[in-house]
């Protein structure tokens, strides 16, 4: 697939698989939106992906804040118009047994690597006057990964609702 000239927003950009992300995108010559809670960290693999002469953007945001993901996404919006890919990569790991392990724990890793997917996706969801419905499923435009799939079922459920409602809502 030609990654050229497409924007590409990579949640959880600041380090690991978000990163590499990051540089492969760039290789190709996207536009990079990078995306994560740790603004200095950011800045360091922006200034990595300079040698690749691509558009590269910085947003810092916690995506388990609904309010800091609409702000970062019309930040997007607005320098860009649109995006093509979104990398649903802000996540986190909590080891331990589910009895060693603190309600307050659970709930902070459920609101980044859940709620942080859903924000991300109902943010940047197209509305109807840039997207026509015959393309948006399957989409070539906006293309959703989700690199951590501990998850896949629950996204499952959730897409499909969009899906049902897009085209309540929107196709009839």
């Amino acid at each position: 697939m030609d990654f050229s000239n497409k924007v590409v927003v990579i949640t959880g950009a600041s380090s690991g698989i978000g990163e590499a992300s990051a540089i492969e995108f760039s290789k190709r010559k996207s536009s990079v939106v990078l995306v994560a809670r740790r603004k200095e960290n950011l800045v360091s693999v922006a200034k990595n992906l300079t040698k690749y002469g691509n558009e590269v953007l910085v947003c810092q945001c916690d995506v388990s804040e609904w309010q800091e993901v609409e702000q970062m996404s019309r930040t997007v919006l607005d320098k860009f118009g649109k995006i093509d890919v979104l990398v649903n990569n802000a996540g986190f790991a909590i080891y331990g047994s589910v009895l060693e392990l603190k309600v307050e724990e659970i709930e902070s890793q459920m609101e980044t690597n859940y709620f942080g997917m859903v924000y991300a996706i109902k943010a940047f969801l197209p509305s109807k006057r840039s997207f026509s419905c015959r393309k948006f499923w399957p989409s070539r435009h906006c293309i959703v990964l989700r690199i951590k799939i501990c998850y896949a079922w629950i996204l499952r459920g959730f897409v499909s609702r969009i899906k049902r409602n897009w085209y309540r809502y929107y196709c009839s």
